[in-house]
Order: structure tokens, then C-alpha cells, then sequence
């Protein structure tokens, strides 16, 4: 889990009263919930697409990288 993820989880304690234990347990709780499927199906895929998920799946980062810039200049 990342930092700002810490800090929201530390916030939530602080502001809210809440005990940090239960915070980051919730928090660790989810992520598991969501990455254990996750692998299971990319495993998956991976076995069926093969080399050419990976292509695909750069591709489309690049394309979603380019659709933020242009965004950020105001293109569309």
C-alpha cells in the first residue's frame, strides 16, 4: 500500500477516533479481497493471450497516457 494510503489511514484514526488497528486492518482486508481474484484472473488471461496481453496491455497504457495530456492541454 502506498504512503497517502498511510496518511489517510492515520487521518481516519486521528480525526474520527477511531482505533488505527481496525483501519489498517479494514484497509489491508480490501486490498486482499480485490488483488486474490485479481491474480487468479490475470493468471488466467496470461495463459490464454500470452505474449500479446502484454503488447496490448501497453498499448493501452500509452494510449490513456496520451488522452491525459491531451486533456491536460486542453485538447478535448
Amino acid at each position: 500500500m502506498s504512503l497517502d494510503a498511510l496518511a489517510v489511514g492515520v487521518s481516519l484514526a486521528l480525526g474520527h477516533r477511531l482505533d488505527i488497528w481496525w483501519a489498517s486492518l479494514s484497509a489491508a482486508l480490501v486490498s486482499l479481497a480485490i488483488t486474490v481474484p485479481a491474480m487468479f484472473v490475470g493468471h488466467k488471461l496470461g495463459h490464454k493471450v500470452g505474449a500479446k496481453g502484454g503488447a496490448f496491455g501497453g498499448a493501452i497504457l500509452i494510449l490513456l497516457g496520451i488522452y491525459e495530456l491531451l486533456q491536460y492541454y486542453k485538447v478535448f
